[in-house]
């Protein structure tokens, strides 16, 4: 449960950084500019970069504190890892085979294919952009301050913005109630080529594959058929009970 948990956490986390520059209604001039200074940031953040993300995430009254270090090529090649609760977990996602490394267990897990489906980053972008609804943006002190509010207003989301660094320095999300739900502060940037040595699988791990969920297939037409075909109409059994009877009263009278 906490290694799911820690992944959705990073996985809000991060859409917000490759998906605010959809977060626009397309084709609005007046929103022209962000679009232009959003995608900037969005590409400086997720591509040939490093950094630390320190988050606090809080459900059904219990907060939970996760560490992670990100390095991404690109948005189709990024590796997480992740501290949680004393457990060490690596995400490594590309576009050929996308797996978990439980570093308490030495233990490597391919990661099943509709799991696969939310480290899909483009899908990601597209489900941001059709949820939002409205942004603003302020100044504080230095930095700059976008508020991005969901079309059924049961999300919000503020982001603050380094211009100097030209990165984001903290994501904070908030519920319809207006309860902070995660909070997440961005930190220790390095930009330029990521070592391969952080996508390739440790050595004398075992490998281990997570269960598929399984899939109910209905039985094959002749199956049903050769079913269907034993079972007697009712009114057939019916009108057979009514002559099995009749002949039973009929031998009685005799």
């Amino acid at each position: 449960m906490k290694k799911r948990t820690a992944i959705i956490t990073f996985l809000t986390i991060i859409s917000f950084f490759i998906t605010a520059s959809f977060a626009f209604a397309e084709g609005d001039a007046k929103l022209k500019s962000f679009l232009d200074e959003l995608a900037k940031i969005d590409d400086k953040a997720a591509n040939n970069a490093s950094y630390t993300i320190e988050s606090k995430a809080k459900k059904d009254g219990k907060e939970e504190n996760i560490k992670m270090r990100a390095h991404f090529k690109n948005i189709k090649n990024f590796v997480m890892d992740m501290e949680t609760a004393g457990q060490k977990i690596k995400v490594v996602i590309t576009p050929e085979e996308s797996w978990m490394y439980l570093g308490d267990h030495n233990v490597i897990m391919q990661v099943p294919k509709d799991a696969r489906e939310q480290f899909d980053m483009e899908k990601q972008q597209q489900k941001r952009r059709d949820e939002t609804g409205e942004i603003t943006k302020v100044k504080e002190g230095e930095n700059e301050v976008y508020t991005i509010i969901s079309k059924d207003k049961k999300k919000k989301t503020l982001a603050t913005y380094d211009p100097k660094q030209g990165v984001y320095t903290k994501v904070v999300e908030y519920n319809e109630k207006g309860e902070v739900t995660t909070e997440a502060v961005f930190k220790d940037y390095k930009f330029g080529p990521v070592d391969e040595a952080e996508f390739k699988k440790p050595e004398g791990a075992e490998t281990m594959n997570m269960p598929e969920p399984e899939v109910k297939e209905d039985s094959k037409p002749e199956e049903k058929d050769a079913k269907e075909s034993k079972e007697e109409p009712k009114e057939n059994k019916d009108g057979k009970d009514k002559k099995e009877d009749a002949g039973k009263k009929e031998k009685s009278d005799k």
